[in-house]
């Protein structure tokens, strides 16, 4: 599983089974990306602050088969 840094605008939210969040974010390099955020929608949730709609984010995705993972956000 490889990973890779890149920043982007966060386009859209919506939930994805039962605790996960799925992401749609524009990427100047990677274009649009639709990113799984494992337990998104829990209390607990250490990435949700920051992925707000409409707001700048700098990400660590992990390659995925279906879709990729979000590692990491600021």
């Amino acid at each position: 599983m490889s990973t890779y840094l890149t920043s982007g605008f966060v386009l859209r939210v919506r939930p994805w089974r039962e605790h996960d969040r799925l992401y749609r974010v524009f990427t100047e390099h990677y274009g649009k990306l639709e990113l799984i955020v494992a337990s998104g929608r829990k209390i607990v949730s250490k990435l949700s602050p920051h992925l707000q709609p409409f707001g700048e984010v700098e990400m660590m995705v992990a390659s995925g088969k279906k879709f990729d993972r979000l590692a990491g956000a600021r």
